[in-house]
């Protein structure tokens, strides 16, 4: 047992064995039994201590299957067969279940092996064997260390060669310390022939990270391949891609990563953002791992039903942080403190916000004002789309025109209407030196007039454009809204001081509120496909627009990498775009948050990217892109809301009602109340379809989006405490059901519903002409929202249908919870000012907790002045009533506000309400018979946020 549960035992160690068992049983002595258990012992420590060294073939027997072709589309795939497939000096498995390869890598193939190993964890891997993907590179490095008791990194690297890694300026990584195998939590273990890296739960004995006995460990140059079991097949993660569903399919599915400009279409395209990580959750005592790659080169992940992960990246070295939980709330703590805290947003950009492609001019955006402002719907945020740009060129608006001469005046007058103004801002910048603009100065508005672009210019002067790599003195070509453009390099030493000029001018025009950064994937309209343009920039014909081995990008429908992008082997300053490709829109954010910052320093910066990588949440928000207007995408709007809510950001959401295509009045309607819903909750359109702002479908429509709309803004300040807690401690704001109940088999499958924090379940209506739903209830007390009525009681989870009319949303209350909530009004800045009320959702054992942030929304947090406190809420049972106690604890006093409490509302009591204090002296409360006992309201006081923690509430209720 001892030595064969390792996963193989050598025959060797199965012949000592079973010669020791006939002895034991022939002779039964009790001097024979000790000495041959003596005997046991030290045959299976030898072989325990060697286990690794051993080199027979059965012990490279390997459940995970690895691909000899994995650079064959599926039309040369059709023509492999077995004597193609030996020749390539591989192994055809003519039995190989549906989506498994049936040319694979040979079982006796040795491949890496350990040559040298220190007991720091380092190590030197050699080659020997086919070398099946071009030539293996050799000797290689092996670092394994430890970041903290809980996440653990594994870089594979040549240490003869410098290869290229991200760099520190863009995403600064913890080290780890060398030397440490072990914590408290896990060890690691080194498999030396063939070489494998295994990382081991000690309380279970499960491996997190395990890449011993695969023969598929490879290393060329253009090709590194790595494959690792994982700890189960509940696998939840990388990014990004329109995906269906949460959990992966663990069934020979490719997901490649890409950075893309492309629409939410097809299952399992590669999309704008690139986030090589995921979340396994292990067991049903709730425990969860989650691996992450530090690699920007262009990768796939195929998921094998072992179940094993194979990574394959283009270049780079393999740099694995491994992070062991134990909750999958942990997991993504322990991310983003490697990459990076979610950054905070500003209070009014919780609030609703309208935006399209098409507006025709002020006047348009005046008439979409003026009528939600007439159905009272709140309205925090307008939205500028490239129509309001002169010619699209970035950084100007078209003052020459009458329809948007005014945009500046229009933006001042919103802010009197307390509403904010975010432009889009796309990188390419347009090869020209002037362009048309008005003398805004001149009151007799002469005709317009040849201005310098100096957006253009000064990177001129700068030399801050992506250069061509074909030209030593020119710069990279593309062709954008524009047209013709050069693409700022975001790694360039004057980047910051370029940007930031450019962004404070633009400032001085318009006095916009955050800013939209769009197309920095980066997207280009004349890749080298598009003969046809004159503008198109013909990319070389080399392994690096062409390498070898392509990942599944766009499922096989483009050209080489350079596709819809940049030439691969256009030039930045720290590096080639074939490696720095997925990382232009996280350093486009990086470079917009630091101008932000400069600009203005007492305020957090609002800033919307669409591309992003690992870490880009510090920086940057996230919508989901160009979505459609089909109702299957409500349901794939939750799902990748939850996966970048698993990769660390905070503020994340999908375009309300579909940004593609007509929509219909049933699906906006049902979309606006999921969307009441989003972290980041925006409708949005594209040019040429029917206007769908809530207040275009009439009377009717804007009354139940007015009434779904004022309960977010109600939540508000519960979502900004969430946002805090994200910002600080990482902690997912929008959850899946299993990051809140890993415990529950029951939610690993669920991703038609969501919770707001621990406390607020959210499960909409997802189909045409739908009235009711399944909703899943994980185990407690849960209470519907808009009326407090208990959901059917039960010890365990169930599943229970729940009916819900045209005009409403299934939402529910868990029991055990303190929520702050606020007054609503037409748009964060009136509801700040209103009075705030705590709702109290009891548990089965009466007692609840919560948190509180409030500070005055727009400073950043670092300069301390705010309000962070917990509010338990205890009980004691008497004999003839139950006390309740409601105490505060500041955890941070650092801001003095006008803003009061006024109301306690009380959910679940167990019995009717008789009394209410605050420091002892009585309080009203609501004792009127028509209202349920088990839900009252305690009211007629007022007292200030920051004077909470010097006083006690106490209500009774009888007991009979």
């Amino acid at each position: 047992l001892l030595t064969c549960n390792r996963q193989y035992c050598s025959p060797m160690a199965r012949r000592i064995l079973s010669l020791v068992a006939s002895r034991l049983q022939s002779n039964r002595s009790i001097l024979n039994v000790l000495a041959f258990a003596l005997l046991i012992i030290l045959i299976a420590l030898a072989i325990w201590l060697s286990v690794d060294q051993l080199d027979h073939p059965s012990i490279r027997r390997s459940d995970v299957a690895g691909d000899c072709v994995p650079h064959y589309h599926d039309q040369l795939l059709e023509h492999l067969d077995a004597q193609l497939c030996q020749k390539l000096g591989c192994s055809w498995q003519p039995e190989a279940p549906a989506g498994a390869p049936k040319c694979q890598i040979p079982a006796d193939h040795t491949g890496y092996s350990v040559d040298f190993r220190n007991d720091a964890g380092q190590a030197t891997l050699t080659y020997d064997g086919e070398e099946f993907y071009g030539p293996a590179v050799e000797p290689l490095a092996v670092n394994l260390s430890v970041v903290d008791d809980n996440i653990f990194r594994i870089t594979i690297y040549d240490p003869n060669e410098k290869r290229f890694q991200i760099p520190d300026s863009l995403l600064r990584l913890p080290a780890g310390r060398i030397g440490k195998l072990e914590t408290d939590c896990c060890r690691m273990e080194l498999c030396k022939n063939p070489f494998g890296v295994r990382l081991v739960r000690k309380s279970t004995g499960r491996a997190l990270f395990d890449s011993c006995n695969t023969q598929d460990f490879y290393f060329a140059d253009q090709f590194l391949q790595i494959s690792t079991r994982t700890a189960s097949d509940n696998v939840y993660g990388f990014g990004e891609h329109t995906a269906h569903r949460l959990r992966r399919d663990m069934n020979w599915t490719r997901w490649p990563m890409w950075s893309r400009d492309e629409g939410l279409y097809n299952h399992g395209w590669n999309l704008y953002g690139v986030q090589p990580f995921y979340i396994c959750l292990e067991d049903a005592d709730g425990n969860a791992n989650g691996v992450m790659l530090a690699n920007s080169n262009a990768m796939e992940v195929w998921l094998q039903p072992t179940p094993a992960v194979t990574w394959r990246t283009v270049g780079g070295v393999l740099d694995f942080y491994i992070f062991a939980g134990p909750s999958p709330k942990n997991v993504v703590e322990q991310l983003t403190s490697v990459v990076g805290r979610p950054a905070m947003p500003p209070y009014w950009s919780l609030g609703f916000q309208l935006s399209r492609w098409g507006y025709r001019g002020t006047s348009q955006i005046w008439d979409v004002v003026d009528r939600m402002a007439e159905y009272r719907i709140p309205h925090d945020v307008q939205w500028g789309d490239i129509d309001y740009m002169y010619k699209k060129y970035a950084f100007t608006y078209n003052n020459c025109s009458s329809s948007w001469v005014d945009l500046p005046t229009m933006v001042d007058k919103l802010k009197q209407r307390h509403i904010r103004f975010v432009p889009i801002v796309d990188p390419c910048i347009k090869t020209s030196e002037y362009f048309l603009d008005s003398d805004s100065s001149d009151e007799k508005q002469e005709p317009c007039k040849a201005i310098p672009y100096y957006p253009y210019l000064d990177a001129m002067d700068k030399r801050t454009f992506v250069e061509d790599a074909d030209d030593l003195f020119g710069y990279y070509l593309g062709n954008v809204w524009p047209g013709q453009c050069h693409y700022p390099d975001f790694t360039h030493p004057n980047i910051s001081e370029y940007w930031f000029n450019a962004i404070a001018n633009f400032h001085r025009s318009i006095n916009f509120d955050g800013l939209w950064i769009d197309m920095n994937e980066a997207s280009n309209f004349n890749d080298a496909d598009n003969y046809n343009n004159s503008y198109a920039q013909h990319c070389r014909n080399d392994s690096f627009n062409w390498p070898e081995y392509i990942p599944r990008v766009k499922d096989f429908d483009v050209a080489g990498l350079y596709g819809k992008t940049m030439c691969m082997e256009a030039k930045m300053y720290a590096g080639m775009h074939y490696n720095l490709h997925s990382l232009y829109g996280h350093a486009m954010s990086i470079a917009t948050r630091e101008a932000l910052q400069k600009l203005q320093p007492d305020k957090r910066p609002f800033i919307l990217t669409r591309s992003n990588f690992l870490g880009t949440a510090s920086h940057a928000f996230h919508w989901l892109g160009d979505n459609q207007a089909h109702w299957e995408q409500l349901h794939w709007s939750i799902v990748g809301m939850l996966e970048y809510n698993l990769f660390g950001f905070n503020m994340v959401g999908s375009d309300i009602c579909g940004f593609v295509f007509n929509t219909t009045e049933s699906l906006c309607r049902r979309w606006t109340q999921l969307g009441a819903f989003y972290p980041f909750s925006r409708n949005h359109n594209i040019i040429g379809t029917v206007d769908q702002d809530p207040a275009s479908f009439g009377p009717e429509f804007a009354a139940m989006a007015r009434r779904i709309l004022l309960e977010r803004y109600r939540l508000l300040p519960y979502l900004y405490t969430l946002m805090y807690e994200s910002h600080v401690y990482g902690t997912p704001v929008v959850r899946a059901l299993f990051v809140e109940f890993p415990t529950d088999k029951g939610t690993w499958d669920v991703d038609d519903q969501f919770l707001w924090g621990a406390s607020l379940l959210v499960s909409p209506i997802l189909e045409n002409k739908a009235v009711k739903r399944l909703v899943y209830y994980p185990a407690g007390r849960w209470f519907d929202y808009f009326n407090y009525e208990p959901r059917p009681n039960h010890d365990g989870a169930m599943q229970v249908e729940i009916g819900c009319d045209a005009d409403s949303i299934i939402v529910d209350l868990r029991g055990g919870s303190v929520l702050p909530t606020q007054i609503p009004d037409l748009n964060t800045e009136l509801s700040r000012r209103n009075s705030m009320q705590l709702l109290v959702v009891l548990s089965d054992a009466y007692d609840a907790a919560g948190t509180l942030f409030h500070d005055d929304g727009s400073s950043p947090t670092e300069q301390g002045s705010f309000l962070y406190m917990r509010m338990l809420v205890t009980s004691e049972i008497g004999q003839d009533d139950t006390v309740f106690s409601m105490n505060f604890v500041c955890l941070h006093q650092g801001y003095n506000t006008t803003v009061a409490v006024d109301e306690i509302q009380l959910v679940g009591l167990p019995g009717r309400l008789i009394g209410a204090t605050l420091d002892g002296t009585p309080l009203n409360y609501t004792a009127s018979a028509n209202v349920p006992a088990h839900r009252q309201t305690i009211f007629n006081f007022t007292i200030s946020l920051h004077n909470l923690c010097e006083v006690q509430f106490q209500w009774f209720t009888a007991n009979s």
